[in-house]
């Protein structure tokens, strides 16, 4: 085996010994563009570090949607907003923009158990658990 084939196969092992499953699958692919673009190491490192965390990042969303075991069907585009009172709307509008995380404000979901109410606050629960992951 050649020095260069040498050189890969420790490397792919040495990113699977630190758990680094992105930055082994997609290094190849982002060294040639670096060499196409003339990046610096600087960048070529901040291109691969940057994938791995967004992997991360949606890798954690997924486990706390899944772990949170909201039902993944109903998704808050599927919900039908016009069926809601107008202040319901205005209250799930706030809930989605994710100004109560910047307030440190409580959030508190009483309401009748009626279908839409579920639909709704389940789609709500979905979106806001993803807002809450990407901002931690």
């Amino acid at each position: 085996m050649n020095r260069a084939g040498n050189v890969t196969a420790e490397l792919t092992q040495n990113l699977k010994y630190l758990h680094l499953p992105t930055v082994r699958q997609c290094y190849e692919e982002v060294a040639r563009q670096a060499e196409r673009e003339s990046l610096s190491y600087e960048r070529y490192l901040h291109e691969l570090v940057q994938r791995e965390c967004e992997e991360r990042q949606e890798n954690r969303i997924t486990k706390m949607l899944r772990e949170s075991q909201l039902p993944l069907e109903k998704s808050l585009e599927a919900f039908d907003t016009k069926r809601l009172p107008a202040k319901a709307a205005r209250q799930m509008r706030s809930l989605l923009d994710g100004s109560f995380l910047e307030r440190t404000d409580n959030v508190t979901c009483c309401r009748p158990s009626a279908r839409n109410w579920y639909e709704r606050d389940t789609a709500c629960s979905s979106q806001v658990a993803r807002c809450l992951c990407r901002n931690c």
